[in-house]
C-alpha cells in the first residue's frame, strides 16, 4: 500500500497544484472499491477500481485500463460525475462539494499526437485559457499512458527510480 501512496502523491505533485495529499493510514487515508449507479432497475452500474479519500476529504478515483475500448473519455467523465455527486447529501449546499480527481492508468495510447505520457485536464475558459479559481476548480483528470512511459524509460529519457 505504501508504494500506491507514493505513486499517488507523485501524480499530484506533477499536476502542479498546491496540495497536502500526504496519504497515510494514520492521517485518514481511506481506500476501497466503490460501486456507482444501479439505484434503479434500468440504471447503468459500474465498479470503480480504487477510490481514495484524502485527509482533507477529497475523492480520487484510480482506474486501470488494460485494453482500449474507445470510450475512455466518456467513461472517465461518467465515473467522475458519479463520484462528485455522491458527496451531496439531502439539504447540503453545493458550496460544500469538494474537488474530485480521476487518475487513469492506461496500457494503450490515448493521445497519439502527444509524446507526453502524463496528461492532466481541468476546466478552462476558452478565450483566456485561465483555470477556474481554486475554490471552484472541482475537476481534475489525469491520463497516464504506460506504453509511452515505458518507451521513454527504455530510451533513457526517464529515471523513474530516481525521480517521482
Amino acid at each position: 500500500m505504501g508504494n500506491v501512496i507514493h505513486q499517488l502523491n507523485g501524480v499530484r505533485i506533477v499536476s502542479g497544484l498546491v496540495t497536502d495529499y500526504l496519504l497515510a493510514k494514520e492521517n485518514g487515508f481511506d481506500v476501497g472499491k466503490q460501486e456507482i449507479g444501479g439505484e434503479y432497475k434500468d440504471d447503468k452500474q459500474s465498479r470503480l477500481d480504487i477510490v481514495v479519500k484524502t485527509q482533507d476529504q477529497q475523492m480520487i478515483n484510480i482506474e486501470i485500463q488494460l485494453s482500449n475500448q474507445h470510450d475512455m473519455f466518456k467513461r472517465t467523465l461518467f465515473y467522475w460525475t458519479q463520484l462528485y455527486t455522491s458527496q451531496l447529501q439531502k439539504g447540503m449546499g453545493y458550496h460544500k462539494l469538494l474537488p474530485t480527481i480521476t487518475i487513469n492508468i492506461c496500457n494503450f495510447t490515448l493521445f497519439p499526437q502527444s509524446a507526453y505520457y502524463h496528461s492532466t485536464f481541468h476546466l478552462y475558459e476558452d478565450k483566456t485559457l485561465k483555470r477556474l479559481v481554486i475554490q471552484d476548480d472541482a475537476l481534475e483528470v489525469h491520463f497516464i499512458e504506460m506504453n509511452k512511459f515505458l518507451e521513454q524509460w527504455h530510451r533513457g529519457f526517464l529515471k523513474p527510480l530516481d525521480d517521482i
